[in-house]
């Protein structure tokens, strides 16, 4: 989705009609799960969630929990992007972020009720992050009045903060071989931390008309928070000794967004705000549903794959324009109004694998996957795969986790753009291609009790 940068850069000697950057996520923008040893498994995680963090996998799956147990999940993420094409200087060819944080919290606690085993659970999340930062130039050419105008974009794009939920979940045993799970995620700022992001941008504009060059600049600063709840479904059933199904389904999560305009500055049009101004806007993200698949073919290896669904053309953010007041609904994606965006939905795909090596002390597994994990794009998808390998080791009631996750993508960085120009002519933008590889390491410990 780093094609939206284009389109603040194109405010061609007038004020944007809004001072919003369309959502950037730096990471995958597909809200499925966390912890290390799902990420060990390249996501394949639906059908054998086999820790606390099936809360946000499958809820269902949280039936398998024996004993109570505890669990924190450490990250780092670095993203690494290379751009290519006209107009991208040398010193912005390669860009790289790194953001290290706590990924997932949680206390489950299995207990019986009559004949009926139950597993509750609390959790907090992190779920989609969007930490980004780049710097990039742009070139428009137009002939529309028979005088040609060149004009450069230079554009200063940061962005940092993460959505985030609390979790309470329930998961029942319906009967041997099914059991169903139940979460609600409170997406909040309330709890003490940040529950959004916060956006900076600048543009600096030259636009050489025959002769004379005349310079303008865009400048803004912006805060965002939220408050959804939305409703995670799960479904985890024995077909046989070896074989699990395992299926889960994510409600829209509905809410309000806090938008908070720090600083706007436009000096084409003088217009510059003098104290922050705050909105309450409507905030959906989509539903979205997954299969999983899991065979067993021993105690010591299983495999795992999963399908994913994400219908993105949903998503849905109803924003202030700044300059006049009006409210208009759209998808934060192409920042194209809602009813007429260019946004299709999303399928990720994921195969993963387990060894176990068990010895008379301990358990140290041996987890490998592979997955195609695709980020929506206006007119396009932006086609990521990826690679994982994670391992741990169990001592006593303590587990510890580690993974590692790459994925990559080849001309991510930008869809070409076309825009009229006040005079009624159509410019065209140099389209650039981006190289994009995120690598993710998780940190997991659990603590049985």
């Amino acid at each position: 989705m780093r094609h939206r940068l284009v389109i603040v850069a194109l405010s061609v000697v007038a004020a944007p009609a809004a001072a919003q950057v369309p959502i950037e996520f730096g990471s995958s923008p597909n809200p499925v799960g966390s912890g290390a040893r799902a990420l060990g498994w390249g996501s394949a995680f639906i059908a054998v969630a086999d820790d606390a963090t099936a809360a946000s996998w499958n809820p269902g799956a949280l039936i398998v929990l024996e004993r109570p147990e505890a669990s924190v999940v450490l990250s780092l993420k670095q993203r690494r992007e290379r751009f290519s094409g006209a107009g991208v200087p040398a010193g912005e060819a390669v860009q790289t972020a790194t953001y290290p944080g706590v990924n997932y919290a949680s206390l489950a606690y299995p207990f019986k009720l009559g004949s009926r085993f139950f597993v509750a659970s609390l959790s907090y999340q992190a779920l989609i992050d969007f930490d980004k930062r780049v710097q990039k130039s742009y070139f428009t050419t137009s002939t529309g009045t028979g005088t040609a105008l060149n004009a450069q974009d230079d554009v200063t794009f940061s962005q940092v903060g993460s959505l985030r939920a609390v979790t309470p979940a329930l998961a029942f045993q319906l009967s041997p071989t099914v059991a169903l799970g139940a979460a609600v995620t409170v997406w909040t700022d309330k709890l003490g931390y940040q529950n959004g992001w916060r956006q900076e941008y600048d543009v600096q504009r030259t636009v050489l008309l025959g002769t004379n060059a005349i310079t303008s600049s865009v400048s803004s600063r912006e805060r965002f928070g939220l408050d959804a709840l939305g409703m995670n479904l799960g479904l985890l059933w024995d077909l046989s000794a070896a074989v699990t199904l395992g299926a889960v389904v994510k409600t829209p999560v509905v809410g309000t967004l806090t938008h908070t305009l720090d600083r706007f500055a436009s000096s084409d049009t003088s217009i510059v705000l003098a104290t922050p101004a705050a909105y309450r806007e409507s905030f959906r993200l989509p539903p979205s549903y997954g299969l999983g698949l899991a065979y067993r073919f021993s105690d010591e290896l299983t495999v795992s794959a999963d399908a994913y669904r994400i219908e993105w053309e949903l998503f849905r953010q109803v924003e202030t324009e700044v300059v006049t007041g009006e409210k208009k609904a759209r998808n934060p994606i192409s920042h194209e109004p809602y009813a007429d965006a260019r946004v299709a939905g999303i399928t990720q795909a994921h195969l993963g694998v387990e060894r176990l090596f068990i010895f008379s002390r301990t358990v140290v597994p041996a987890r490998a996957g592979v997955f195609y994990d695709p980020e929506p794009g206006m007119q396009r998808t932006h086609h990521f795969l990826g690679v994982a390998l994670g391992t741990g080791v169990s001592i006593g009631d303590v587990v510890v986790d580690a993974a590692y996750q790459a994925r990559f993508a080849t001309n991510a960085s930008t869809d070409p753009v076309r825009v009229g120009d006040p005079n009624g002519a159509t410019r065209t933008v140099t389209a650039t291609g981006g190289n994009v590889v995120q690598h993710l390491l998780y940190l997991s410990s659990i603590v049985h009790f």
